[in-house]
């Protein structure tokens, strides 16, 4: 990655949209630049919360492919893509993962929706270290509306990652007692220890999340 493209990204991650808009006006190849691992510096910008930079890195022409679209909950784009080829709903991005994954992470009601029409596994698993599911993906994202939608579809509500996390434990280290509710009601066991021994009540415990404490604890998942 030549010292343009560095800075190119180093500028996406910082957010600064003075120095992209500087770097792409200079170089306008760079709009679709990528790093040496194949990730492309919308998606960059995407996963450091860079709006400001998205938004002008598609003013500025970059290409957006079937991982941005999910990601960024562009239904037309998605839709479109999916129907000239069906299969890429299946496809794993650069950094292991499915649109499903990218648009439940992210909270993208619309395209979650889009992809379970277009055949979506709720249990397709990333293809990098996680190895986890859409499910875990839309408890870290903090979407309870992703997260009951998947569950609708099928999602296991105990399905494990990497480290044998499962989703309860993810929203009781995040406090998030909506999602806990959904999880349960779907089935999921609130005893459920991680490879390393963890509980959700511990996580939430350790975490200081005192509403997922007090819910656990009623449910006797500290016994």
């Amino acid at each position: 990655m030549g010292e343009p493209s560095f800075e190119l990204f180093a500028a996406a991650q910082a957010r600064d949209t003075r120095k992209v808009s500087s770097l792409v006006g200079a170089h306008p190849e760079l709009v679709n630049a990528k790093d040496p691992t194949g990730l492309s510096v919308l998606m960059t910008a995407i996963y450091h919360d860079a709006k400001d930079v998205v938004a002008l890195l598609l003013r500025m022409g970059s290409s957006v492919d079937v991982f941005a679209a999910a990601a960024l909950g562009d239904v037309p784009r998605l839709q479109a893509q999916l129907g000239a080829a069906p299969e890429l709903v299946r496809a794993s991005s650069a950094d292991g993962w499915t649109p499903l994954h990218l648009a439940a992470r992210f909270g993208k009601v619309p395209a979650v929706e889009a992809l379970l029409r277009h055949d979506a596994s709720v249990a397709a698993q990333s293809t990098n270290a996680l190895a986890n599911q859409p499910l875990h993906a839309a408890v870290a994202g903090g979407s309870a509306e992703v997260v009951r939608t998947l569950l609708a579809h099928g999602a296991d509500a105990n399905a494990r990652q990497h480290g044998g996390v499962a989703p309860v434990h993810g929203a009781a280290a995040s406090g998030r007692v909506d999602i806990l509710h959904a999880l349960i009601a779907a089935g999921a066991d609130v005893k459920a220890r991680t490879d390393a021994g963890q509980t959700a009540f511990g996580m939430a415990f350790d975490n200081n999340r005192e509403e997922a404490v007090d819910l656990l604890r009623q449910l006797r998942a500290n016994l």
